[in-house]
C-alpha cells in the first residue's frame, strides 16, 4: 500500500479499529495532515505524527480530502 498525504475536512473522531465500537476520545480538526496507509471498507488508516506524540489510528475516509495537494 502507498501512503497517500490527505487534509482533514472536519473534526473527526478516530477508532482503535475499523469498527464504530471503538470510538477514542481523540480527534483530529480541519486542516490537519495525515498519510493514509489503508482504507478498508471506507475506513482509512491515518498516520498523524504533529501531535505531542505520533498516532496511528483509523477514521471514516469521508472525513479526509484526498486531492488535496500537501504544500
Amino acid at each position: 500500500a502507498k501512503s497517500i498525504p490527505v487534509r482533514v475536512k472536519r473534526k473527526s473522531y478516530l477508532f482503535e479499529s475499523p469498527n464504530v465500537m471503538n470510538k477514542t476520545m481523540k480527534y483530529l480538526i480541519e486542516g490537519d495532515r495525515a498519510i493514509v496507509d489503508e482504507a478498508v471498507a471506507g475506513w482509512c488508516h491515518v498516520s498523524y505524527s504533529r501531535g505531542a506524540k505520533p498516532l496511528e489510528m483509523w477514521l471514516m475516509c469521508s472525513a479526509v480530502d484526498i486531492n488535496a495537494q500537501v504544500k
